[in-house]
């Protein structure tokens, strides 16, 4: 038998050969697949070569050093939100750097970011405990909030060094917190004695100042405090609280609020606020002017939609005005969006009552007896409250024989802060 062997030469001659072009697309594919996910992974770089290109060299990232010059001079100029950006990229940088966690914390504070300074008090200490600054910002941080711990954090932190002035500050107002105003009085004397410089500690000598009626030396510290820091908005804001409220000056006290917002360059919170203040002081004159005054409140939710104070405020001139079913819907609101301010609760109730709606009436009134006790709001505010609940009782025959619920003992509240005002 015979087996029939083919001719290679034949055998290639048949075969296919592979074009050269398919090779070339399938490379190119390969190619292109790969720099697609070279470029996903590495989006960064993509973004410089494209500037290359254009001629165009990307902006370089600043040092840490160069981005905590940046934030200080922000904050010189009083423009608190370009300061945060600054320091947090100098404190992402070098988180263990104490000196920008220090200066972060401070603008914190300014800027009403208590707790988040606090942490970056944490930050500081874990950082390096034996630097007072970690235990000065937290303190500073809680001084208002959780007095108690910032007299012991500030203790501490004499310790270290017993002549850093921002460790009496907080004392001072820590103590004043919780009325040992001596003491307050004392710290705040020689947080200034240690460094007449520095425009915080004059802020904090006037809150205990305050409390034991020296209105016009507050003044003063408070005066010196913005001479110091002309472009911080914090200080004006007491000023013009001392203005309006112990010495009976509202005039006084909207021109400050009004160089606020004309000199300042408030940012959209601290601008919300000056105009709310203005609402406020025109809302509670002897010679109330409610048109006035809801002009400003009206410009202030422009700001911001969802500021509940000033929705606050609106609900209790519509109440005043007799515009009970208003009220009740702006009061509504003012709560939905978070508030816990008592009047939202009290006004809304004796709105309720005088629409003859005994049940919605009863139940608003006593919550905000509960709230008011609970956060040791004047005596004033609670007789208000009594007396709407006590007429629900007289007027409206299902609550005649009506039992008020027992309240829990208050929980020690201390006063609300200046800088909050």
């Amino acid at each position: 038998m015979m087996i029939r062997r083919e001719d290679p030469r034949n055998y290639m001659h048949g075969r296919r050969r592979r074009s050269p072009l398919r090779l070339i697309l399938l490379l190119m594919t390969l190619l292109m697949l790969g720099a697609y996910g070279w470029m996903q992974t590495n989006s960064a770089q993509v973004g410089v070569l494209v500037l290359t290109v254009l001629n165009r060299p990307p902006a370089p990232t600043p040092f840490a050093a160069e981005s905590a010059t940046i934030a200080a001079n922000a904050f010189a100029r009083g423009d608190l939100p370009a300061a945060l950006t600054a320091y947090e990229r100098a404190v992402t940088q070098q988180p263990n750097n104490v000196a920008y966690l220090y200066e972060y914390g401070k603008v914190l504070i300014e800027a009403d970011q208590s707790e988040r300074a606090a942490e970056i008090g944490d930050l500081a200490i874990a950082a390096t405990p034996a630097d007072v600054r970690g235990y000065a910002l937290k303190a500073n941080a809680l001084a208002y909030s959780d007095p108690t711990t910032a007299i012991i954090l500030a203790l501490q932190g004499e310790q270290i060094n017993p002549n850093f002035a921002p460790l009496y500050a907080a004392q001072a107002i820590a103590n004043t917190q919780i009325y040992r105003y001596s003491q307050a009085l004392n710290a705040g004397r020689k947080a200034i004695e240690l460094d007449p410089s520095d425009a915080t500690v004059y802020r904090a000598y006037a809150w205990p100042l305050i409390f034991v009626g020296q209105s016009v030396e507050a003044i003063e510290n408070l005066e010196t405090s913005i001479a110091l820091s002309p472009n911080l908005p914090g200080p004006y804001f007491q000023l013009a609280f001392e203005y309006k409220s112990r010495l009976d000056n509202p005039k006084m006290a909207i021109a400050i609020y009004q160089k606020i917002l004309t000199d300042l360059s408030p940012s959209p919170t601290d601008a919300a606020k000056a105009n709310l203040r203005i609402c406020e002081t025109y809302s509670t004159a002897r010679e109330a002017n409610f048109n006035l005054a809801e002009t400003y409140c009206s410009r202030a939710i422009d700001i911001l939609p969802k500021y509940a104070p000033a929705w606050r405020e609106l609900g209790r001139m519509q109440y005043l005005r007799r515009n009970y079913e208003g009220s009740i819907e702006t009061f509504e609101y003012c709560v939905e969006l978070g508030s816990e301010e008592v009047d939202c609760w009290l006004y809304r109730g004796l709105a309720h009552y005088f629409l003859a709606n005994c049940d919605e009436a009863w139940t608003v009134l006593n919550e905000a007896i509960e709230m008011g006790t609970i956060q040791e709001v004047e005596t004033s505010l609670l007789t208000q409250i009594q007396i709407g609940i006590d007429n629900v009782k007289v007027n409206c025959p299902d609550y005649r024989d009506a039992i008020i619920p027992t309240l829990p003992p208050p929980t020690l509240i201390p006063p609300t802060p200046i800088g909050g005002l």
